[in-house]
């Protein structure tokens, strides 16, 4: 635990290397540290541009010795360093503290801290009160309107809820009494070493309702099972889309057959969905049939209805698939589950971007009761997944995922290489192969609704794609004017059996950047640029892609007319799937290659 010490304009003998040096401060893990600005004059304390000064350095301070932190720091201060404490949070809401402790305060009594304590900024605050403090009467006529005499007689608008954690506490001190270290190991260490089980967190971002719907799902789920196990794995986008796997293992512990499970989820962000599409499997990876029982903004729920029948002491496995469109905000937001009576829990996040502050909250009797760390791996695009691995002995009624913003504009390091080249025509072009972006998905789109007609897929669906594996959707540009004149799109999943393209079709649902191959989802060259090599060279920047990313499979969808062209550039035909696409006069055949 880090613990700040803000000095007054004198020092007063480097009263915080005192603190440091009383032993029961070590044996609870405190590390002080010091914000030492020096000898300040009387002088320079009364000229507002000397004190912006050192306000300015508090705060480099703070941004420097918080780097390496999940937590916000404790603080103490004394006399001016309580100015400093306090324009600074002023000034920034990213500076937060858990404690504070107040002494010799120079603030005005009246000061309303209720804002510091709705955003998060302030977790507990002790203010020490010295009876006999008389230097700290003329500070408010000597200073600004901020300033009085808080460290005599104590802050006065203290709003009852926050009586419990904001505490005015008398002494017969003088301004400069506090330092001895009977007091300050019988006061301070006491209050710094407690844990009551106030949690940091921006109350904007983890809002109440974000608590509420975890009982929401709770009162929906009328499963009468014993869960042993649920997975939670989702994947997030640039575009904050969401896209969730659930996996529930458990027994059926009802005397009674079960034909239906019924499942609900609902999200915490602010963009409304007005419909959601579920995909349902069960252990044998067969896709399930469904019906919506509620499809409102923030919530859906759905009955499945089992292939087989779920007989008294059977064991089940479900495994659900869903997608909330633009859910997550990167600024700051939440994700939430119901674990009550469930076992153990298994939560898997990737997000593009590493994130601040990033921590689960444990949920018991409508409040937040625990928390967990989270385990970071950087995978091999540049996202992060954050992980836990949890065992609900207390069953806790629910999980928040809660974080503060990220920490840059992304970690995606590109395992593709651009290159350029020359198309045999009389006049000399030069062509680049490069990454897509979503400047380019309408284009795109209008070459593959010239290919596909009606069936093409929409310019957005194109956009989640071109987010979902950057480096695999790889397009063939003009230099001069950007025409765009072939594409590649792929995506790295786990192999899974299929018949019909719509049990795949969804493919930012199934993207996984562990997978164990890479599918190549469309191949498209313009019709006046074809057999000049060009879906040749798309075929072999797709492998290069592949083998960056450490696979060593791909596989992919072919028409029967072009099974000639993929055999000749190293694919072998292993199924045939006479259901993948409803209503065409070719067939379809599945194709891979060992690279």
């Amino acid at each position: 635990m880090k613990v700040f010490a803000v000095h007054g304009i004198r020092r007063y003998d480097r009263w915080y290397e005192k603190f440091e040096q009383i032993p029961e401060v070590k044996k609870q893990g405190i590390e002080v540290v010091p914000f030492d600005y020096g000898f300040f004059s009387f002088g320079n304390f009364l000229i507002k541009k000397r004190r912006e000064v050192i306000i300015d350095k508090f705060c480099k301070f703070y941004d420097e010795n918080t780097q390496d932190t999940e937590f916000p720091p404790s603080v103490i201060a004394h006399s001016f360093g309580t100015y400093i404490v306090y324009m600074a949070m002023l000034r920034y809401d990213a500076i937060k503290f858990d404690k504070i402790i107040f002494c010799g305060s120079i603030l005005n009594s009246n000061i309303n801290f209720r804002s510091f304590f709705e955003k998060g900024q302030i977790q507990n605050l002790l203010n020490d009160i010295g009876a006999r403090d008389w230097f700290i009467k003329f500070t408010r006529y000597l200073i600004d309107k901020n300033c009085g005499n808080a460290g005599e007689v104590g802050f006065m608008d203290i709003p009852p809820k926050y009586n419990s954690i904001f505490r005015n506490r008398p002494n017969n001190l003088r301004h400069s009494d506090y330092f001895l270290p009977l007091h300050m190991k019988g006061n301070w260490l006491p209050f710094l070493a407690s844990s009551n089980n106030i949690f940091t967190y921006n109350k904007n971002i983890l809002r109440r309702e974000v608590i509420d719907r975890i009982y929401k799902n709770i009162e929906s789920a009328k499963n009468n099972l014993d869960t042993n196990e649920v997975k939670f794995h989702a994947r997030i986008d640039k575009a904050g889309n969401y896209y969730a796997k659930y996996e529930q293992l458990g027994l059926n512990n009802h005397t009674n057959t079960i034909n239906s499970l019924e499942f609900s989820t609902t999200a915490d962000g602010y963009h409304t969905v007005e419909s959601m599409n579920f995909s349902v499997y069960d252990k044998d990876n067969s896709l399930l049939q469904y019906d919506i029982i509620e499809d409102v903004a923030f919530s859906k729920s759905i009955k499945v209805h089992l292939n087989n029948p779920l007989r008294y002491k059977e064991n089940f496995y479900i495994k659900l698939y869903f997608c909330w469109i633009k859910t997550i905000e990167f600024k700051g937001d939440t994700d939430h589950w119901s674990i009550k009576d469930i076992h153990n829990v298994k939560i898997f996040l990737n997000f593009p971007y590493e994130l601040k502050s990033p921590r689960i909250y444990e949920v018991k009797d409508k409040e937040i009761v625990g928390q967990q760390n989270l385990v970071s791996n950087t995978e091999k695009d540049g996202s992060i997944t954050y992980s836990l691995d949890y065992t609900n002995s207390r069953n806790v009624d629910g999980l928040i995922f809660y974080f503060e913003g990220h920490k840059s504009n992304s970690n995606a390091s590109s395992r593709f290489k651009q290159s350029t080249i020359h198309i045999n025509e009389r006049k000399k072009k030069k062509y680049n192969i490069v990454r897509a972006t979503v400047n380019d998905a309408k284009k795109i789109y209008q070459q593959e609704v010239d290919i596909e007609l009606s069936n093409a897929a929409s310019e957005e669906t194109i956009k989640d794609r071109i987010n979902m594996f950057n480096d695999g959707f790889l397009i063939i540009k003009n230099v001069d004017n950007g025409e765009v004149i072939a594409y590649i799109e792929s995506v790295i999943w786990n192999q899974k059996p299929f018949q019909r393209f719509e049990e795949i079709s969804n493919f930012p649902m199934h993207y996984n950047i562990t997978g164990d191959s890479l599918y190549v989802i469309f191949l498209a060259v313009k019709k006046i640029y074809r057999r000049k090599g060009i879906a040749t060279k798309l075929l072999n920047e797709i492998e290069k892609v592949a083998k960056n990313y450490e696979l060593n499979v791909i596989r992919l969808v072919a028409k029967d007319d072009l099974i000639s062209f993929y055999e000749k550039r190293g694919y072998k035909k292993t199924i045939e799937l006479p259901y993948f696409l409803e209503n065409r006069n070719y067939k379809s055949i599945l194709m891979e290659k060992n690279i």
